[in-house]
């Protein structure tokens, strides 16, 4: 949070909807954008303390496109809030995320929680409401923010977990066509330690091993 968005004038309360129990605790943040995360959807909610002690709030709606993430990060950037906080919905956060980065938001300003950590209460479940939700937990700093690592350390993630996946569908492919094999009556591993094409060692009837 910069130096130049905070003044003497206290912070109104904001109400946090934290589960069953409504709890009222003093603001940390003048203003803040809740996002809830869909497929193919932002909702978002940008809450801000105005004179008076009044409060203002505003709900966009933004689809999941290359061109509506990037007016979604303009967006934000023009509304200039204190913090930004969305779940991690799966993988879904990352592009989200990514964009309100290149708009030039720092770590400090963007605030992932796991969801299980805002569960909203029964009955009370909408789009909106889960947007304003976020937006007033966000401005009670009162939420456990999630370790996200640098960019480059995620794409790093990314292709490692890619790398290994691959490799365990290519080990069960092999395994499942080696017992194919099998069902027929062919015996692949007798003559190939790699039914890929690696050719196994033969093996005399007094036991030793011929190459």
């Amino acid at each position: 949070m910069s130096k130049s968005n905070r003044t003497d004038t206290p912070l109104r309360a904001a109400r946090a909807q934290i589960s069953n129990p409504e709890i009222t605790v003093h603001a940390m943040y003048r203003s803040a954008i809740g996002i809830d995360v869909h497929l193919n959807l932002l909702v978002c909610c940008h809450q801000k303390q105005v004179a008076g002690h009044r409060e203002q709030s505003e709900s966009r709606d933004f689809n999941t496109d290359r061109a509506s993430i990037d007016a979604f990060a303009a967006w934000c950037r023009e509304c200039n809030p204190d913090i930004i906080l969305m779940e991690s919905t799966g993988s879904l956060w990352q592009s989200p995320y990514e964009a309100l980065e290149r708009a030039g938001f720092t770590s400090e300003q963007l605030a992932l929680i796991n969801a299980r950590d805002a569960k909203a209460a029964a009955g009370r479940k909408t789009d909106r409401k889960d947007a304003s939700r976020l937006a007033s937990l966000a401005r009670t700093g009162n939420f456990k923010k999630s370790f996200v690592p640098e960019k480059a350390f995620r794409l790093q993630r990314v292709i490692s977990r890619d790398l290994q996946k691959n490799r365990n569908d290519i080990s069960r492919t092999s395994n499942r066509f080696g017992k194919s094999l099998n069902l027929t009556g062919c015996r692949p591993t007798t003559v190939f330690s790699d039914i890929r094409g690696g050719k196994a060692a033969s093996h005399h009837p007094d036991g030793q091993a011929q190459r």
